[in-house]
């Protein structure tokens, strides 16, 4: 039997299959990220003092966090003691996949630098440090944000415009 007559037998079953496989997959995705125990800020708290929801990004973490970015769908929040990192629903099912949902504290930053819209951030976790560059609609504004906390223990550089 060829894939043409497999799939003219068994395509309602075939696409019942998948559609079950999708869903079992992002339910499970979106249980782990759950049980992270991972609390961010809403952006109403009075802390916050910069919010940009359309940002853009990528981790460098590895070849696949490289490749396999957002576009348009990062929100990326400063508070007065943290910088959040994280996406809107449907995409939070596939943030910790691609190490794009951090909660990160103003005094783990190593260094924050600008390249017009461009802004690369270099944190730790742990002993492990990590990476992740920013395409901001509001970049001198995320910088002046992070510039102004008392927090915060790197220089903020600007590379050129």
């Amino acid at each position: 039997m060829n894939i043409t007559g497999f799939l003219d037998d068994y395509f309602v079953e075939f696409v019942i299959f998948a559609l079950i496989w999708n869903v079992l997959g992002i339910g499970f995705l979106l249980w782990r990220r759950k049980n992270r125990g991972l609390v961010l800020p809403k952006v109403t708290d009075p802390e916050v003092i910069f919010y940009e929801r359309t940002a853009s990004g990528n981790s460098h973490k590895n070849w696949l966090t490289r490749i396999a970015g957002a576009s348009n769908c990062l929100t990326l929040i400063v508070t007065d003691s943290h910088l959040v990192l994280t996406t809107f629903f449907p995409f939070t099912a596939f943030a910790g996949v691609f190490d794009l949902e951090h909660l990160i504290p103003l005094e783990r930053l190593a260094s924050v630098n600008a390249k017009g819209k461009t802004v690369k951030i270099e944190f730790s976790l742990g002993s492990e440090k990590r990476r992740i560059s920013l395409l901001l609609g509001e970049s001198e504004r995320f910088l002046a944000a992070l510039s102004g906390t008392e927090k915060l223990n790197c220089p903020v550089g600007v590379d050129g415009k």
